[in-house]
């Protein structure tokens, strides 16, 4: 929840058109793309991605997506099909 939080404070439309104009780059150039979208210095921001990050790295959520059930990790074993079979178990 913590990072719909976040996205919600940032994602304005500049921020959507520097997303887009990112990902429409056929070679990736973050310097010129920087010196179009300078990065502000929003500590209120980064104070949140810290706690993020720290809930990530506790919760062991190295990958999106991380499919976590009753709270934990979805085991190595079980693929994302086997969801359907489990959750009819409970």
């Amino acid at each position: 929840m913590l990072l719909f939080k976040i996205a919600k404070v940032i994602i304005t439309e500049t921020y959507k058109k520097a997303l887009y104009n990112w990902y429409a780059q056929k070679q990736k150039n973050y310097t010129d793309w920087a010196k179009t979208y300078p990065l502000a210095n929003n500590t209120k921001v980064f104070d949140r991605m810290k706690k993020q990050k720290a809930w990530c790295k506790m919760a062991e959520v190295a990958a999106t997506p991380t499919i976590l059930l009753n709270g934990y990790p979805l085991p190595d074993f079980y693929q994302q099909p086997d969801l359907k079979y489990m959750l009819l178990e409970a």
